[in-house]
């Protein structure tokens, strides 16, 4: 019998393996091919997409069971002065598809403002921003524009989302 061949782009795609006989053969192009000798096995639910999320400490915690229940990893993840969990600037590429958190996780208190404010903040979001690694930080959308304004140039990458926009845009990175 002919294996089925799946081609899957690989930035994208973590998979996760029970007892699948799999052979992996890597291209230049970014894609792989996988034979799996039974396309009964995929439907048994041996093959499993997974994503990940990483959220600094305060994420809804709804949003992140319900996200947990459907297969989706959760990875708590430290600003560099609340050490609850992976330092944000430790992030490397793959670990995590988003990061989610209130904006006053990324702002530090009063005496830690100083006129190097923005280069703080900007070496907080290396790893996101040298990764690609989107950052979805949470703000009441009528104080998105204040938000902005505080936050300066961080990049292409971090975007303020309101509470009820979050679980939406979560779900296009994962």
């Amino acid at each position: 019998m002919i294996p089925l061949l799946l081609l899957t782009k690989i930035s994208k795609l973590r998979i996760s393996f029970s007892s699948i006989p799999v052979k992996w053969i890597h291209f230049r192009s970014g894609y792989i091919v996988s034979c799996i000798a039974s396309f009964q096995t995929c439907l048994d639910s041996k093959l499993r997409i997974l994503a990940k999320i990483g959220y600094f400490e305060g994420t809804d915690p709804l949003l992140l069971a319900t996200l947990a229940a459907e297969g989706v990893e959760t990875l708590p993840i430290a600003n560099t002065w609340d050490s609850h969990g992976t330092p944000v600037t430790h992030l490397t590429k793959g670990e995590v598809d988003v990061v989610v958190g209130y904006f006053h996780k990324v702002i530090p208190a009063e005496q830690g403002r100083t006129p190097m404010f923005e280069l703080l903040l900007n070496n907080m979001l290396l790893a996101c921003k040298a990764h690609n690694i989107p950052v979805l930080l949470i703000v009441p959308s009528k104080l998105r524009e204040r938000a902005l304004k505080l936050l300066g140039e961080v990049g292409p990458n971090v975007h303020l989302v309101s509470p009820d926009e979050l679980e939406a845009r979560v779900r296009e990175y994962l």
